[in-house]
């Protein structure tokens, strides 16, 4: 279960204003909510500018989105993460395996790494084949030159993987098409990778 309620900016723990107007954390890492106006002359405006927050990744880089496939009986199946985040419609969405910004896989939040990216990082590269892997833009309405590097990789039939919580299941791209079509179960991050298969 989880609750989420709406707080004042101010509010925010380990948030704060910049005297230039933004929201930034702490650390300095994650991101930041900066305002912007943007001008232009294709969109219809009265005043042919509009101004809106946009969010700015620290460094533009997001983080790692990857979808591991493992073949059970010759037939590729997709380890997903049914992920809880704040902001989902109804909180839960099918997700990739490994969906983390460079601040949490480096620990900035002081909590665990994300699981299985003791897999994507391990020195031996004979566990996996790397069958996609590209830097792929983000939302440009809400997201300010945000990119991430999407990864599909394949390990072998007989690699045996911790499977850490019942979050995460083996799906079928038969399955993961059905979910595609309920309301808001698959998240955009596993769309845009399952679009490459």
């Amino acid at each position: 279960k989880m609750t989420v309620k709406k707080i004042k900016l101010e509010d925010l723990k380990n948030w704060k204003f910049h005297n230039r107007g933004y929201l930034y954390h702490d650390s300095k890492e994650f991101f930041k909510v900066e305002g912007i106006r943007t001008f232009t002359s294709i969109r219809e405006s009265k005043n042919k500018f509009w101004d809106q927050p946009i969010i700015t990744q620290v460094g533009f880089d997001g983080g790692y989105l990857v979808l591991i496939r493992k073949k059970f009986q010759g037939n590729p199946h997709y380890l997903c993460e049914a992920k809880y985040e704040p902001g989902n419609y109804k909180f839960v969405q099918i997700s990739p395996t490994i969906q983390a910004t460079f601040s949490n896989i480096n620990k900035v939040h002081q909590g665990r790494m994300p699981f299985f990216c003791d897999l994507l990082f391990s020195k031996n590269k004979n566990i996996y084949n790397k069958l996609f892997d590209s830097w792929t833009s983000e939302d440009g309405g809400r997201l300010y030159n945000k990119r991430n590097r999407s990864m599909l990789i394949e390990i072998a039939d007989d690699y045996s993987l911790n499977i850490p919580n019942a979050n995460f299941r083996w799906l079928s791209l038969y399955q993961i098409k059905a979910l595609l079509k309920e309301n808001a179960w698959v998240n955009p991050h596993l769309r845009g990778i399952i679009a490459h298969t």
